[in-house]
């Protein structure tokens, strides 16, 4: 018996489940002179093997009929053989294993048996080998799973190659079978080529989780899934790009603000550690904490640099359909505008506290930080317009977000206010 549900899809399956089985269309009946398929199961309902024979068919002579104690026109009324020399046959009902697995599966709520494999090899009888290739997908299948139990990502990432490149009936196995195709992007993410070098990049264990490659290897799954599994307008329900494209963006996401949070980290790790003493530092040189925002305001140039990429590929999808009216997907585009705008408001801060406490930098840039300053609001509410019109378009199209709304209402307001004080002041 199998461990875990079988990577196959269910047309592969040789056998089906007594839950699959109760599920799954009745087939319409075909000509009298063919057999249902399930035909042979409900004969054994009565045993009566004797009661349509050719004896029975032919009229009994005048002396049986009178030996029987019948009258001549009851002669066909007479039971079928060995009568009158034995009793006569009554129908009995069998209890095999099958009736009782129908019984518990018609109570409501159903009940199906654990051990049952499927309708012709009940509980009461010995169930078929499975073939071969089955038994070595079962066996990789709970490989794999194990593996991920215990964190073995190096032998789980073998088992699940092993069952990609497995073949029935000439077809690869399909990874969306069973939703299980997110293994291969988290055995991507778990993707370590460089060990021995994270870990001396991170001395003081703050190694992180996932690796700059894995993160590029997870991507470039996701392109391929989306590449092989094209969105089909025949069938809305299958798994495809419109499943794919979500868990990409956000893992794109995600590995944009885990580079920047491992790089501020690194930032503040080497500050901490630098021995040179205030004293010593020179009036014309730039102080260390002067250096430190220069550097986090790159860092959040960076992730402002990330965040523009992510949103213009976001802006070629959600143009044409059926990504425009998706609403997970429009839902995501505002998010990243909320983030864009977010980023630009914190890097003229940082930018801003940099210039007043460089040597150069006293009051004199009064006037230009006003301008940069009200600029940096501009543009962080046309992100919030933008990002606010993408959310009303989800909301348009099934999406609950009147509490994200509102919030983002709200924001635009605030920068819409300070604008104006700018302006007066």
């Amino acid at each position: 018996m199998h461990c875990f549900a079988s990577p196959l899809p269910p047309g592969q399956q040789t056998a089906r489940s007594l839950r699959a089985s109760q599920y799954r269309a009745k087939r319409k009946r075909k000509r009298d002179g063919d057999i249902d398929g399930d035909g042979d199961i409900d004969n054994d309902n009565t045993i009566d093997h004797d009661h349509e024979t050719n004896s029975a068919a032919v009229p009994p002579d005048s002396a049986q009929v009178r030996v029987a104690g019948l009258l001549p026109g009851a002669a066909f009324d007479m039971p079928a053989p060995p009568f009158p020399h034995a009793p006569a046959r009554t129908p009995r009902t069998i209890s095999s294993g099958h009736r009782l697995q129908k019984s518990l599966a018609g109570l409501d709520p159903p009940l199906f048996a654990v051990t049952a494999a499927s309708k012709s090899s009940p509980l009461d009888r010995p169930s078929k080998r499975p073939a071969l290739r089955e038994t070595h997908l079962a066996v990789l299948t709970a490989v794999l799973h194990r593996s991920l139990l215990h964190a073995d990502y190096q032998r789980a990432g073998r088992a699940w190659g092993l069952l990609l490149r497995t073949q029935i009936a000439g077809v690869h196995v399909d990874p969306r079978n069973h939703a299980r195709w997110g293994i291969g992007a988290e055995l991507l993410l778990r993707h370590r080529p460089h060990e021995e070098l994270d870990q001396t990049q991170f001395p003081n264990h703050h190694a992180p989780l996932y690796s700059n490659d894995g993160f590029a290897l997870a991507r470039k799954y996701y392109d391929r899934l989306i590449i092989q599994h094209p969105y089909r307008k025949q069938v809305p329900n299958a798994v495809d790009a419109l499943t794919f494209y979500p868990a990409m963006f956000s893992l794109w996401i995600y590995e944009a603000g885990e580079s920047t949070k491992r790089a501020l980290l690194h930032l503040d790790e080497g500050l901490a550690t630098s021995s040179e003493p205030p004293s010593t530092i020179d009036s014309d040189t730039i102080s260390p904490s002067t250096n430190a925002r220069v550097r986090a305001s790159a860092i959040k140039a960076e992730e402002l640099h990330c965040a523009r990429q992510i949103a213009d590929r976001l802006d070629e999808l959600v143009t044409s359909p059926p990504f425009d009216k998706h609403p997970s997907m429009l839902q995501l585009r505002g998010y990243v505008g909320i983030w864009i705008s977010d980023l630009i408001v914190w890097d003229y801060s940082i930018q801003h506290h940099s210039w007043l406490d460089s040597a150069h930098g006293e009051y004199t840039r009064h006037s230009t930080l006003n301008v940069d300053q009200l600029d940096a609001y501009a543009r962080s509410r046309a992100a919030l317009t933008q990002a606010l019109g993408f959310l009303r378009r989800a909301r348009a199209n099934g999406g609950q977000l009147e509490e994200h709304i509102a919030g983002v209402e709200a924001k635009s307001n605030a920068l819409k206010k300070k604008i104006a004080q700018r302006l007066n002041g």
